[in-house]
């Protein structure tokens, strides 16, 4: 409880193009073949088979190089990648990832080049000095990949055709420079030679035993596999094209950019423990306050890392956002509380150095050093079911059914889906759509895979379910009116099990939603209020499933965390040490509606603003400080929290009319600063409820506000432009002016 201001967790392609300055072979036709698969998802176009990506390229690129590869155990040789354009001039090169004649259609590589290990490189040369007493010649296609460009082919790749890319996860033999993409060239006509399938083709004829394509085809494909083998090499089993070097197992898995290997000193000599995954143990220091803290960090099986920073004392946690280790710089956010923290990973990995920035808090010195070691790397996915199982078992379970509701212009449906596995192999949730329960044609909102991820509470790996696992999906499906919103909806997931090839599509039942909010009064008077931590799917009001009693509930699901600003910005003037300072502190706190007072708490004497000042150890009693409950008929309850102590004008039993005030806005529980907490819940229990939205009868938009880094940044309308809404809420950010 708190807000987004607030530290309240932690209070807490036809054959070459010029590819290469040495001349390329001619294009060949392809050969006369049965039809290879072909569906929207891909197929053969103009000699190049490509496929449709399941995202947009850039922006798996993008994700990919701020990833991490997997994190290693055991000794490695160094890296001694040779440029293969230096063993020979009459290799030759097509270099397919850096043009757009390639399977995904966009160009991977900035610069068309090709690496391998000496000792693979060598054995190469040797290959083709033999194949050239043949009449043949090397054609590379691809050599030495970095990391980050496996990530890329396995997210883009749809899940029938991942048997033809490298997990991200294992890394790829590309990756360690011992893996080379190849063909042959006739030596008289310059021209590629013809093979049974197409380079990077995904179908039954990129396969070293494919007994289709023509006599010539074959022999041509034996010719090249043979001269490989003799030098050390082996076919990859789905494609002929593929072959590996018999070390590659002694090399590390590398992502480094080809223009670093110009400079011998940007290659690692040695492996070291640079991956941020363990569990980290730092302070915060606020004057001669301390707070200690936390950082559990989790690498996932797509290199990607997935954090939680917790407050060892108040035994509060947040999810970080946006965390990157580029180098060995890092960077997370902790959204909702507006915090940003920046450091550097030493040089021998046991330590981060490094600052926190939060909203009106001074920038603050903040290090961690390693408490444990690297989790263990994942075990190998279990063998999935023999054949179509006649049911999936995943039990979808809501534990409250949406209500419609309006904010920001726009009708929303929240609600949260829980999901467990209850079989015996690995679940992953490979996409969700939301549809229409009489109409599944009519599709409301899609999530992909990496939605999803997005839209799942816990730091592990969030889209797989290992068996007997559970996990939480947070839905959050926006319409243009309340109208277009359903009266029943259903979950439509596609999930694959275990090592099962196809994809298995799982729909939930009906599910009933509601279309009436409680309508209410404003909680306040006065102009620039902003809505702080409010109504999103990403808030820290929004994911808070507490357990009370052995029950999880979100009776914050539409929290606001009520905060007023002056036209500067700023939540204060002058110290902001001192409660009185603040423009919300002292403001009276209004009953929304008739009702009767269900429940109170006084006593709790206010804090100190800031992050580690609470004025009592927090509890699940006086989290919310001094506050009051209001029964407003219909089994809801509104709840004001964090009030001054001694300012409660009710008890319990007293009746209340709208409009009346009730206590004064203060800083007491789970808060670092003035502000008032409230939510609508379906039980007296202040945290043990489910929340409800509601919407203010009129109120007026001023402007809108953003964190960045330590200050809010409003944005205020220019007079008389502000925009007037009635029968909503208002949705995260917004500053508002109530109506009297």
């Amino acid at each position: 409880m708190g807000g987004g201001l607030l530290f309240v967790s932690l209070a807490l392609a036809s054959t070459g193009n010029g590819a290469d300055v040495q001349g390329e072979p001619k294009p060949a036709e392809a050969a006369p073949a049965p039809a290879t698969s072909q569906d929207a998802s891909g197929g053969i176009e103009q000699g190049i088979f490509r496929i449709k990506p399941l995202r947009p390229v850039a922006v798996l690129r993008e994700e990919a190089m701020a990833a991490q590869p997997p994190t290693e155990q055991g000794t490695f040789r160094a890296a001694d990648l040779v440029d293969l354009a230096t063993l020979d001039p009459t290799i030759r090169f097509d270099i397919r990832y850096a043009t757009a004649n390639n399977f995904l259609s966009t160009p991977l590589y900035d610069e068309p080049r090709a690496f391998l290990q000496r000792p693979a490189a060598d054995a190469l040369s040797r290959a083709h000095r033999a194949l050239m007493k043949q009449g043949y010649g090397l054609l590379i296609h691809d050599a030495y990949r970095p990391w980050w460009v496996t990530k890329v082919f396995w997210e883009a790749t749809p899940v029938q055709w991942r048997k033809f890319v490298a997990d991200p996860s294992q890394g790829s033999r590309h990756n360690r420079g011992c893996a080379v993409d190849l063909t042959l060239y006739d030596l008289k006509t310059g021209a590629a030679v013809q093979m049974p399938g197409l380079y990077d083709e995904m179908s039954e004829r990129s396969y070293p035993s494919y007994a289709g394509g023509t006599r010539e085809q074959r022999r041509l494909r034996d010719v090249l596999r043979a001269s490989m083998e003799r030098e050390g090499f082996s076919v990859y089993e789905t494609e002929w094209w593929h072959f590996d070097f018999k070390d590659w197992q002694q090399y590390p898995i590398l992502n480094i950019p080809f223009e670093a290997l110009d400079n011998p000193s940007d290659v690692p000599a040695a492996t070291a423990n640079n991956s941020l995954a363990g569990v980290w143990a730092g302070e915060l220091a606020s004057g001669e306050a301390k707070l200690p803290l936390a950082l559990s960090v989790k690498q996932l099986s797509g290199g990607e890392y997935v954090a939680t920073m917790s407050s060892v004392k108040q035994g509060a946690s947040f999810t970080a956002d946006a965390l990157s280790l580029t180098a060995d710089a890092i960077r997370f956010e902790i959204k909702p509380i507006g915090g940003v923290y920046q450091g550097k990973l030493d040089a021998d990995g046991a330590g981060i150095t490094g600052t926190w920035r939060q909203s009106g808090v001074p920038e603050q010195p903040l290090s961690f050093k390693r408490s444990s070691a690297a989790p263990a790397a994942k075990p190998a996915t279990q063998q999935g079911p023999a054949s179509k199982p006649f049911s999936v078992p995943m039990n979808v379970n809501v534990p409250i059914a949406p209500t419609a509701f309006s904010a920001g212009g726009k009708a929303h449906l929240a609600y949260e889906l829980h999901i467990a596995n209850l079989g015996q192999w690995e679940l992953q949730l490979l996409s969700l759509e939301v549809v229409d329960a009489e109409d599944a044609s009519r599709v409301f909102a899609a999530f992909s895979q990496a939605d999803l991820d997005r839209m799942m509470r816990q730091a592990s790996e969030k889209t797989m379910l290992g068996p007997q696992q559970a996990g939480v999906v947070f839905v959050w499906v926006t319409f243009d009116r309340l109208q277009d919103a359903p009266t029943r909806l259903s979950n439509r997931f596609k999930v694959r099990l275990g090592d099962y090839p196809e994809t298995i599509a799982v729909q939930t039942r009906p599910l009933a939603v509601a279309q009436n909010s409680l309508v209410i009064g404003a909680p306040l008077s006065g102009e620039r209020w902003v809505a702080a931590n409010g109504p999103s799917n990403t808030s820290g009001h929004r994911r808070a499933l507490i357990p009370v009693d052995g029950h999880a509930a979100i009776a914050q699901r539409f929290a606001i965390d009520w905060v007023q600003v002056g036209d500067d910005g700023k939540t204060y003037r002058g110290d902001p040490k001192d409660n009185k300072n603040y423009y919300a502190f002292s403001h009276d706190a209004l009953a929304v509606a008739d009702g009767v007072v269900a429940a109170v708490l006084d006593g709790i004497p206010e804090n100190v603003p800031g992050i580690d000042s609470r004025a009592q150890p927090i509890t699940l009693a006086n989290v919310g400080g001094n506050y009051v409950q209001l029964d407003v008929g219909g089994g809801l309850y509104a709840f004001y929290a964090h009030l001054q102590p001694g300012s409660l004008r009710v008890k319990v039993g007293d009746k209340v009319r709208r409009g009346q005030a009730i206590g004064r806005v203060g800083n007491t529980g789970n808060s670092t600063e003035p502000h008032l907490h409230f939510h609508i819940s379906n039980s007296s229990e202040p945290l043990g409820a489910e929340g409800f939205p509601y919407a203010l009868r009129r109120f007026e938009v001023q402007g809108s506000t953003k964190v960045e880094g330590d200050e809010i940044k409003a944005q205020l309308a220019v007079p008389g432009k502000s925009e007037t809404r009635a029968m909503a809420i208002p949705a995260d950010g917004e500053i508002v002016k109530f109506d009297k």
